[in-house]
């Protein structure tokens, strides 16, 4: 698949939703016979902002900064991602980013799909006061939650 992305002409490898350091550092390692094309890895974590395997960020980021072009969070809640971001934060990676899921999980009714709100704004807020190089949406995400982030970015 690597070759096959390299071949045609990517811009970049986005290795994302990853739960663990392992699979994680093996795809990377495919990447790193296309030195010319950047490489960006993206953990998903658990409530409480940890990887969901509960590989540590510690270990994780030892590795990964300064070989990745952006580390990333992806495919977590608001409230997990911004947890994961402070503690990325605290281990000093300059290149980082977030995409979050936007909706919610109720095991009983499932998944709830977008969630534009004062939570979601407040989140947006205080990761760009966080400078992030890369912010995003993820699963759940409509038009809608795009488009204010795109607003709420513009404005600041």
């Amino acid at each position: 698949m690597i070759s096959f992305l390299a071949e045609g002409g990517v811009d970049l490898f986005l290795i994302e939703t990853m739960n663990t350091f392992r699979e994680a550092k093996f795809a990377y390692q495919i990447t790193k016979e296309y030195p010319d094309i950047p490489v960006y890895v993206s953990f998903t974590c658990n409530d409480n902002g940890n990887v969901l395997s509960g590989d540590s960020w510690e270990d994780i980021i030892s590795y990964f900064n300064n070989r990745v072009d952006v580390l990333m969070v992806n495919c977590s809640s608001l409230e997990s991602s911004i947890k994961a971001i402070n503690k990325i934060k605290s281990l000093n990676v300059e290149n980082w980013g977030v995409y979050p899921n936007f909706g919610e999980v109720n095991n009983i009714k499932g998944w709830t799909s977008g969630i534009v709100n004062s939570r979601f704004e407040i989140f947006v807020q205080d990761v760009i006061k966080l400078k992030p190089e890369i912010i995003g949406t993820c699963c759940g995400a409509t038009p809608d939650e795009t488009k204010k982030l795109v607003s709420i970015i513009n404005s600041n």
